[in-house]
């Protein structure tokens, strides 16, 4: 056992890939209850790896946390309007219909509201996704839901799976949504 700087440490023979277990002592007038020193190994101290690669990570995330959640936020926002809208076309009652309508206003209040919300650098993606993202919106109210409210759900969702589609790619591109 050698000494070094306060920390015994144990060496493996050779031919092991062990690797060399340190402990270090506690003196007894540092604990509260004046016990004996209790050994420490560097195993006890020590993360997993899986540990240490998810705190290298959460690290590492933190620089761009801002982004990462108004680009997810934008992107969820899109995708739950998208998905209202259509399961509003294939909503066959009224009162159904309506509540989607409302879950696809909500979704693009929300929408609007994290791209108006996006500042510095990340506001020239905002800018170029909200380009389309009017467009979007534009042809989503002054025809899809129209022919939806009318009975004509098939013309909608031609509407929808068209251009419409075009531009959701085009906005999930711009926003690199996942």
């Amino acid at each position: 056992m050698k000494r070094e700087s306060g920390l015994d440490r144990t060496e493996q023979p050779l031919g092991t890939y062990a690797a060399p277990v340190l402990t270090a002592r506690i003196k007894p007038s540092l604990t509260h209850d004046a016990q004996p020193a209790r050994q420490v190994s560097v195993e006890d101290l020590a993360m997993t790896s899986s540990q240490s690669i998810a705190v290298s990570v959460l690290g590492l995330g933190f620089v761009s946390v801002a982004w990462a959640d108004s680009a997810s936020d934008a992107c969820a926002a899109l995708a739950n309007a998208r998905t209202a809208l259509y399961s509003m076309a294939n909503a066959k009652d009224k009162s159904a219909q309506d509540a989607l309508n409302a879950k696809v206003q909500e979704a693009s209040t929300k929408l609007d509201s994290v791209l108006a919300g996006m500042t510095g650098a990340d506001a020239k993606v905002a800018a170029d996704f909200k380009v389309v993202w009017d467009q979007f919106k534009a042809t989503r109210d002054n025809e899809i839901i129209p022919a939806i409210f009318k009975g004509n759900a098939a013309d909608g969702k031609k509407v929808a799976d068209g251009v419409q589609y075009e531009r959701l790619s085009k906005m999930w591109s711009i926003m690199s949504c996942r």
